[in-house]
């Protein structure tokens, strides 16, 4: 089985900001149908849903979370990571909408 990645984005005002997982392409591969929402089990924690915005099916395909934020923010990585190289999750698709993420290796 392929291993798919999503990625981590940040809305770019550090410190603090707005942190997410970037989808791009895959929303059209992963998600079924246009749902209002997706339940995310980031790893080590516990599911939860997770709102899409409006922008998410045309040009923002990131799904936006204060928990997302946490998440990453606990994975030890450089904050805020270079430019053009944020961090890579793998993301597998563990029922209709729902995804587990975990950290990649």
């Amino acid at each position: 089985m392929t291993t798919l990645y999503v990625t981590a984005w940040h809305s770019g005002k550090w410190p603090g900001g707005t942190f997410g997982l970037r989808f791009g392409q895959l929303r059209h591969e992963l998600i079924d149908g246009k749902p209002s929402t997706i339940a995310l089990r980031l790893e080590g924690t516990p599911s939860f849903d997770a709102r899409l915005t409006n922008g998410f099916w045309k040009d923002c395909p990131e799904v936006r979370n204060r928990l997302i934020g946490e998440w990453i923010s606990a994975q030890g990585l450089k904050l805020p990571w270079p430019i053009g190289k944020p961090p890579r999750f793998a993301i597998s698709k563990i029922g209709p909408n729902r995804f587990a993420v975990a950290r990649a290796v």
